[in-house]
């Protein structure tokens, strides 16, 4: 998949909006891997307070179900990430990589 630099900022800032959207706040890293058949969204920074609070407190047990809630909310996201795409490029949710530990979540 080729995308000019515009689109690459313009995906960037979907998926920003979309996450600010979701969450009521942006995530304080975010970038986008390009490979020929796929692209990585990296999300860093979104786990909030309470869900930490959560993690602390119950370990696995809550990483488990809060991971559940972000494969849920990742099929939300496509959709509101594909209605503002503009034509032009075939994109679909694969899979979703989460790291509660660090913060860190692919897309």
């Amino acid at each position: 998949m080729d995308f000019s630099d515009e689109e690459k900022r313009a995906l960037l800032r979907i998926f920003t909006d979309v996450v600010k959207d979701k969450n009521g706040k942006g995530p304080q890293n975010i970038y986008i891997k390009y490979f020929p058949n796929e692209i990585n969204v990296v999300f860093q920074g979104i786990v909030s307070a309470y869900e930490r609070h959560l993690i602390e407190n119950f370990g696995e047990e809550a990483v488990k179900i809060l991971k559940d809630f972000y494969e849920r909310d990742a099929h939300l996201i496509e959709k509101k990430f594909l209605g503002k795409l503009k034509e032009g490029h075939s994109l679909c949710f694969y899979h979703l990589d989460t790291d509660f530990e660090n913060d860190v979540f692919v897309y």
